[in-house]
């Protein structure tokens, strides 16, 4: 009998342990739900907090895309204006003040002439996009060479040498 007194007190944990979870869902909605609710109940901080972001975000994007172009083409960040980049062949500097500069043996439709019956008549273009100089083949039969390898279209940097058959083509920005 002595052990059902002592069972008589165990209700009376029941109720504090009843009242216990209530400082735990205090302690609890501090850090999660409280948290969690006010997304929930408000609407409008959350559409503030989005908001206020947005503002840094498109400088951040300004910034993100010079470096997307710095990576892809190091040296073209100089060539924010069009006629910065200078084509040199046979020792001859051409400035290539046109977004859309044709290298080919045609005098007449060439801003760089190659006299060679191999070059086509419009055989390349430097082409110049968002601030970016690209040496672009024309679909030529022969090819634009970089380094050895055969390019239909890229960036150009500073001291590429292009060759065109049997012809270089430097470029530089200064």
């Amino acid at each position: 009998m002595p052990p059902q007194a002592h069972h008589a007190p165990p209700p009376p944990p029941p109720p504090q342990q009843h009242h216990m979870p209530p400082p735990q869902q205090h302690h609890m909605p501090p850090p999660q739900q409280h948290h969690m609710a006010p997304p929930q109940q408000h609407h409008m901080p959350p559409p503030q907090q989005p908001h206020m972001p947005p503002p840094p975000q498109p400088h951040m994007g300004a910034q993100h895309m010079m470096q997307q172009q710095s990576l892809s083409a190091p040296v073209p960040q100089q060539s924010a204006y069009l006629g910065a980049l200078t084509a040199i062949y046979q020792g001859e500097r051409t400035s290539v003040n046109k977004e859309k500069f044709i290298i080919g043996r045609g005098r007449q439709t060439s801003d760089l002439t190659i006299k060679d019956p191999n070059v086509s008549r419009q055989h390349a273009m430097v082409e110049f996009q968002n601030g970016v100089y690209y040496m672009v083949d024309l679909g030529s039969t022969n090819g634009v060479e970089y380094q050895g390898q055969r390019v239909t279209r890229k960036a150009i940097a500073e001291g590429d040498v292009f060759r065109i058959c049997d012809h270089d083509v430097l470029f530089t920005y200064r």
